[in-house]
């Protein structure tokens, strides 16, 4: 197990061994009871991929047991986001991986953990934008789930299709067409953003060529 999923589950493990005790002394005993079966419980999805703030619903299914009740927990707590008691979970702010833990009502002890890898989502002001050929839009792009704001910008198509700069200032061609530059993240450089440029053939408040 890597290090990251050992250390989650060990931090289950501890914040489960509360919820149990507190479950057993107010029941008088566990839930599977006797020689049954095992309580044994499923999640779905396994593992999710989530933007920063986005939200997944998991679904929990217990067996071995007439409880279908689930208990919802973050391994990580409310650095992890947040879970409500029907399962629906909510990325925080940060990137990074996190864990969603369903524990069996009947038996906390019995539980299972879903991995979610929180990504970057990137951001570009203005998102579309109209130039007259040869002139200049200043472009910016944020990064949100990072301190590093970072981005990589490009033009689809190249050199011909204009020129921008590390900082987000494009010159437009003077071919007059519709465009698209793109601002992808240094942090996760799976995560971009597109901007649209139509380029008129005049002055955009004159007349158009």
């Amino acid at each position: 197990m890597s290090k990251p999923g050992l250390y989650a589950e060990l931090s289950v493990r501890l914040l489960l061994t509360g919820i149990a005790a507190v479950f057993l002394v107010g029941c008088g005993g566990g839930g599977s009871g006797g020689n049954g079966p095992a309580v044994t419980i499923a999640v779905t999805p396994a593992a999710a991929n989530l933007p920063v703030l986005g939200s997944q619903t998991f679904v929990a299914t217990p067996a071995q047991t007439t409880d279908s009740g689930v208990l919802w927990t973050l391994a990580e707590g409310a650095a992890g986001g947040n879970i409500t008691p029907s399962g629906v979970y909510t990325a925080p702010g940060n990137i990074g991986i996190y864990h969603v833990v369903a524990a069996s009502h009947a038996d906390p002890s019995k539980f299972v953990i879903a991995p979610v890898t929180v990504h970057t989502v990137v951001t570009i002001s203005p998102a579309a934008a109209t130039v007259s050929a040869g002139s200049a839009q200043q472009f910016t792009a944020t990064v949100q789930g990072s301190v590093n704001q970072a981005v990589t910008w490009s033009i689809a198509g190249g050199a011909g299709h204009g020129m921008i700069t590390a900082t987000g200032a494009y010159t437009a061609p003077v071919t007059p067409g519709i465009y698209s530059i793109t601002a992808t993240s240094m942090v996760d450089t799976t995560v971009s953003a597109p901007a649209i440029v139509t380029v008129l053939g005049g002055n955009v408040q004159g007349t158009i060529q």
